[in-house]
């Protein structure tokens, strides 16, 4: 085992002092204090701030073997902050050696603000400096972390605040701190509803987050690049409030499947909610003629369409056999019921029709008025996009006038996008029943039988 010169010398001396009478030893070692390491290394300037000061750090021993009480231990250690700058050094307050190696001493209040190396002097007379060990700051200079509240579970869309405060060194609040704050999430989106900043060393600010998540994490950011993080919260989708009709057609055309209709549960905060689980939305009109599907050709009807938390968005279509305003109402075991309105516009004309029934009239005389018009799919009047010439045929019996009067022959017959109608009168020259034969360009043609009694 290897002996510290000191401690050789003391047994030099022992056997001296056996040999000769001699009575004392005293070691001390010949290297200066070596300070490593001053923690905290920085703090505040306007309190008196408990630092250690670790490092090859030695008392002065002295062993007197001829009388016991006169050995000592000398363990008086001095330090001081010497300046980086100009000024003289300031001496720490109550320096002491409190386990081997580590000193504990007391930054004096009220020192001007800058950086400070740290001097050690032992018992022997021996000094030695580590520089840059300290920084004393003033309190608004002062903080050494952020720390962010906990968060607790959230709504996705609903504010909610968040607190951070600063601390310096010894975990104070550091009052005289005022910053502009810079805050984010791990995931999705965030929303300020009022700037950010730190003001007396504490910031409150309301947000919300756009979208769920099963876990998040907020940020916290100061204008030195200081930053924090809340500990992980979750965000979740809001309890069912409204049932929603999200789109819709402008307006439908009879004898048409309908464009889809998308419907949603949604929040207090109109954001989408997360449906229960076997919720469905049932479906019904305010008259017959309004069908809802569940595809897009509209061959499987449905009465109901059912929700999933995973699927935020209910679709269906509707089919409608008649043109009019009409009432789709929805309902849900969740929210109320909702009623949507609805225009049936005429589908384009696809035939020729009759709107008057099958006339009769005696030989000579002049029937009733007949009536065409150009009808939809679903059997009711329906409008032309362009001028259509209509031809109309009849055996040489039946003859055709455009007056009731039967004195002026029918010209020849327009149907027209204002007007896709027309109207004419029979006159039989013979007993019989005869057909009237109606055609009009790309329109499905359409006839009409006509008694002719004696």
């Amino acid at each position: 085992m290897s002996r510290h010169p000191s401690q050789l010398l003391c047994g030099t001396l022992l056997v001296v002092a056996i040999t000769t009478g001699g009575a004392g030893c005293e070691s001390a070692s010949n290297r200066a204090p070596a300070p490593v390491t001053v923690d905290p290394s920085s703090g505040p300037n306007d309190i008196r701030i408990e630092i250690e000061v670790q490092g090859e750090l030695e008392p002065r021993a002295h062993s007197d073997f001829s009388t016991e009480s006169r050995s000592s231990l000398d363990a008086r250690f001095q330090a001081w902050l010497v300046p980086a700058g100009e000024g003289a050094r300031l001496a720490l307050e109550d320096v002491a050696l409190v386990a081997p190696g580590t000193l504990r001493a007391f930054v004096p209040a009220g020192i001007p603000e800058g950086s400070y190396a740290v001097a050690v002097l032992d018992p022997g007379g021996l000094e030695r400096t580590l520089e840059g060990a300290y920084r004393a700051l003033s309190p608004a200079h002062s903080v050494s972390r952020l720390l962010v509240a906990p968060i607790s579970a959230q709504v996705a869309g609903l504010p909610f605040a968040v607190t951070a405060s600063t601390a310096d060194a010894l975990g104070r609040t550091v009052i005289a701190f005022e910053s502009d704050a810079h805050l984010s999430v791990a995931t999705g989106t965030l929303i300020l509803h009022e700037p950010p900043r730190f003001v007396a060393g504490r910031l409150t600010a309301l947000v919300s987050l756009e979208e769920p998540a099963p876990e998040n994490v907020l940020r916290v950011e100061d204008d030195q690049g200081r930053s924090a993080t809340s500990i992980p919260f979750s965000v979740s989708r809001g309890l069912p409030a409204a049932l929603q009709v999200r789109h819709a057609p402008a307006t439908l055309l009879a004898g048409r499947c309908s464009e889809p209709f998308e419907v949603r549960l949604e929040d207090l905060a109109g954001r989408p909610a997360e449906a229960p689980i076997g919720s469905s939305i049932r479906l019904g009109a305010d008259r017959p003629g309004l069908d809802f599907f569940s595809d897009d050709e509209c061959a499987s009807p449905v009465v109901a369409v059912a929700l999933s938390p995973t699927d935020l968005v209910a679709t269906f279509r509707v089919l409608a056999t008649r043109s009019g305003a009409g009432v789709l109402w929805l309902a849900s075991d969740a929210v109320p019921a909702v009623r949507h309105p609805v225009e049936v516009s005429p589908a384009s004309a696809t035939r020729l029709g009759f709107l008057t029934p099958s006339r009769e009239m005696r030989v000579g005389e002049c029937s009733e008025v007949v009536a065409i018009q150009s009808l939809g799919p679903d059997g009711l009047a329906a409008p032309i996009s362009s001028a259509t010439d209509l031809h109309l045929t009849a055996p040489a019996e039946l003859e055709l006038f455009q007056d009731p009067a039967c004195s002026l022959p029918a010209a020849q017959q327009v149907l027209r996008p204002d007007q896709p109608s027309t109207t004419l009168y029979l006159r039989g020259g013979a007993e019989g029943r005869y057909v009237l034969a109606v055609e009009a360009g790309a329109l499905l043609p359409t006839t009409q039988s006509a008694l002719v009694l004696p």
